[in-house]
């Protein structure tokens, strides 16, 4: 096994890589890339470029980062755009050995959930991340959140689509918004996190799916006409 692990980012927008500008926090083209080389534990200058130091097991992650463009706050992602992300996973599913996808915290449980299904016979870790504050903020979430999710892809073979946020990784279509403005912003209360995150790394590693023998096809999203419908006490059936 290399010690070295090939990590692929797909930014598609979101807090975590926005800058600070007289309106607020904006997206900028590159500026995610500027700050991570300037961050050593993002950036090992006796390595290749966005290369990490080694961790205590001894990896390194070498990862690329493909911006999308527009930058995409997530209010505004639907479902065209997660099924160009998993189309991107299927394009280059044979050059990384895993995958992680940043993106707004707003619809990020949807998204995540989406990437789960449309992505069929998974047998690489594909880890949806963000933050609440964004990397040029001195006190941000989005340090921990990103090395946390790079920790996990780059050497835990997980083979799951999961939303990883605050230290706990989630299953993708088990997991959802629960606030907006603390950083313990999402929760899974009917399963159990797969992966939490300290001093040590611990992996449920019998909740953990199998991973597919298969070749990953992308099942793609093509029926917008989907809503959800709370049923109530009499709940009228023509409703």
């Amino acid at each position: 096994m290399s010690d070295v692990s090939k990590v692929m980012i797909l930014y598609t927008g979101g807090t975590i890589g926005m800058k600070i500008t007289p309106r607020g926090y904006a997206p900028a083209k590159g500026y995610l890339q500027k700050q991570l080389r300037s961050m050593p534990q993002f950036h090992d200058p006796s390595q290749p470029e966005l290369t990490t130091p080694p961790s205590r097991l001894g990896r390194r992650v070498c990862y690329q980062i493909k911006e999308y463009e527009p930058l995409l706050d997530s209010s505004n992602m639907e479902y065209s755009d997660w099924v160009e992300i998993a189309e991107d996973i299927e394009r280059h599913y044979d050059d990384y050995d895993a995958f992680i996808v940043l993106h707004g915290t707003d619809t990020m449980a949807y998204g995540t959930s989406a990437l789960s299904f449309m992505l069929v016979n998974l047998a690489k870790p594909v880890i949806v991340t963000g933050s609440q504050l964004p990397l040029s903020e001195i006190r941000n979430d989005a340090v921990e959140n990103l090395l946390g999710a790079l920790a996990l892809a780059g050497q835990y073979n997980i083979p799951e689509v999961g939303l990883y946020f605050r230290s706990q990784l989630f299953r993708g279509n088990r997991v959802r918004k629960v606030d907006a403005s603390a950083f313990d912003a999402f929760a899974s209360g009917d399963f159990p996190p797969l992966a939490r995150v300290g001093v040590d790394v611990s992996v449920q590693w019998s909740l953990v799916r199998t991973a597919s023998q298969n070749r990953l096809r992308v099942a793609s999203i093509t029926e917008k006409n989907v809503a959800t419908l709370r049923i109530f006490p009499g709940m009228p059936a023509a409703l």
